[in-house]
């Protein structure tokens, strides 16, 4: 695997790399940034990890672009050089986060439709075995997109956007899932809900998400729906 550093604005470095997005490239992402906030965290203010890259910001006043583009050029290819493969449950630490899911999406026969699938029970079966995981984080504050979605139901955005998805959907779109942490506009085809709170600005952490972390999701019936209704993901 290769990788690319470029300037991201005045105080960042970006840097990406060349393997496509997965489970253990997130992983070894995760593994990567843990270990450059302890050896840089002298000068590194934040690190995002994206699905196949890393958003590195810097403090200007105790390090300059050049010097820290060849530490960083440096460091990132002896990590490579020396990494053996990262599993997945090595930066899980968190636990598998377990969803109830309502399968009743407005979207649910079109998808079976345009995947080619017999029932609106085959999407919800597809989409509830998904061994999904976290690849980034972004759009909207706690909203993750979730890798490791069934092939099976891949297919591109909706060709006209809603102007209000409901908190609480669950979607897919172009290979991934998501679930809207707030409502918000959407393009994503809406299976069900989520009866969760999975974003609080007051709590600690805000949202149970963050990069790396598996998910999983388990259909609920609507009495399951109402009674877990309002209560925290976090």
């Amino acid at each position: 695997m290769s990788f690319v550093i470029e300037s991201a604005g005045v105080d960042a470095l970006h840097v990406e790399f060349t393997a496509a997005p997965s489970a253990a490239l997130t992983a070894q992402l995760c593994q990567m940034a843990a270990q450059l906030e302890q050896q840089f965290k002298a000068i590194l203010l934040d690190i995002t990890i994206g699905w196949d890259s890393l958003l590195i910001q810097y403090d200007m006043q105790r390090v300059g672009y050049s010097e820290l583009y060849d530490r960083l050029m440096q460091w990132c290819t002896q990590w490579l050089e020396q990494a053996t493969g990262v599993e997945p449950s090595a930066v899980n630490d968190s636990g598998v986060l377990a969803l109830p899911v309502l399968y009743d999406g407005e979207d649910l026969q079109d998808v079976a439709r345009h995947c080619g699938l017999a029932s609106v029970a085959d999407v919800i079966a597809l989409h509830s075995s998904s061994a999904f995981y976290v690849g980034a984080i972004g759009f909207a504050p706690g909203f993750a997109y979730l890798g490791g979605l069934d092939e099976r139901l891949t297919l591109p955005r909706r060709s006209s956007p809603r102007a209000r998805v409901p908190a609480g959907s669950v979607a897919i779109a172009a290979g991934q899932s998501a679930l809207y942490p707030q409502a918000s506009p959407g393009g994503w085809h809406l299976l069900g809900r989520c009866p969760l709170t999975l974003f609080d600005p007051v709590a600690q952490p805000m949202s149970p998400f963050h990069v790396g972390r598996q998910v999983r999701c388990y259909p609920v019936d609507d009495a399951e729906f109402q009674a877990l209704q309002g209560r925290s993901a976090v």
